[in-house]
């Protein structure tokens, strides 16, 4: 299945078999997390941005015992993952439904209450692009601090072929905050 939002494909995927990734970026989010934490670690994990929850689904079941949590702004994109995309109802993950930088900004005044992540999942979008104020430093940076040690950050952007002016500025800003920065 196909799962679309506004005008852009927000995922692929094929429901009876959540293990067997369609989206490419998604196969990339998964090589990457099976190269840092190999052999089926448990993870705690916090992906900004739902979608169809294919990636949520794909965690829980790769990578039982740890926590998985999803902040979704629109329930409705949250309904529609349970009745069209194969998102459990009776799901272990965590979702909340309100704007990422909110729920982030929550996370980071709990300072030490709050929990650490081994990967954090910037994969949030409005139309065709990152929603500006989770691309700002202030955002990275709280982002940063509720990551383990060990922990990554994962980020799906748009940027147009010929420009690549937003990709810039999110390496730049990545930069400032992380030591390793990989595209």
């Amino acid at each position: 299945r196909t799962f679309v939002l506004d005008k852009l494909v927000h995922n692929k995927a094929d429901i009876n078999h959540p293990r067997d990734l369609k989206y490419p970026y998604l196969i990339t989010y998964a090589a990457v997390i099976d190269a840092l934490f190999p052999g089926g670690t448990p993870l705690n994990s916090l992906s900004i941005g739902g979608g169809g929850y294919s990636f949520i689904t794909y965690l829980e079941q790769t990578r039982p015992g740890g926590r998985t949590e999803a902040v979704e702004i629109d329930p409705a994109v949250t309904e529609a993952a349970h009745e069209a995309f194969g998102f459990p109802r009776d799901t272990k993950a965590i979702v909340y439904h309100l704007d990422g930088r909110n729920f982030v900004e929550q996370q980071v005044r709990q300072g030490g209450d709050a929990p650490k992540y081994d990967v954090v999942l910037g994969d949030c979008f409005n139309d065709y692009s990152v929603p500006f104020h989770l691309a700002t430093l202030e955002y990275t940076r709280e982002v940063a601090s509720l990551l383990k040690d060990d922990g990554v950050y994962m980020l799906n952007m748009i940027d147009l072929y010929d420009v690549g002016d937003f990709l810039a500025a999110v390496l730049g800003t990545c930069g400032n905050v992380f030591k390793d920065v990989q595209v």
